[in-house]
């Protein structure tokens, strides 16, 4: 999770300004502030993947399959950190995660 946000992250910054529009637009989660816990806020990939590297504690839940001894990832993960004074959580959605990091832009690098 934290090697696809960064990677994601660092190229992300090389989007056409149309790419990052239509970045913007993808939600993948939402965001919560400790000072305003009833409140959220749409979480795109590009600001999830920033609350992926500077979280304090990632949580991801899982269930166990019935019958069977196997467990399976909740469809979603929980971010916990900081900015400044400010405490905050994130609910990441893992298929619109994975969805939006898989159709990424390419960019043509130099190297």
């Amino acid at each position: 999770l934290i090697e696809i946000a960064a990677i994601y992250r660092l190229t992300s910054w090389r989007l056409e300004g149309h790419e990052r529009e239509q970045e913007r637009k993808r939600q993948v989660g939402v965001l919560f502030a400790e000072d305003a816990p009833d409140q959220m806020e749409d979480l795109n990939m590009h600001e999830a993947c920033n609350k992926i590297i500077h979280a304090d504690e990632i949580v991801v839940e899982v269930r166990k399959v019935r019958k069977s001894p196997r467990q399976y990832f909740k469809e979603d993960v929980r971010l916990f950190g900081s900015r400044g004074k400010q405490e905050w959580m994130a609910g990441l959605w893992i298929p619109e995660f994975c969805d939006a990091a898989i159709q990424m832009p390419m960019l043509d690098l130099p190297f």
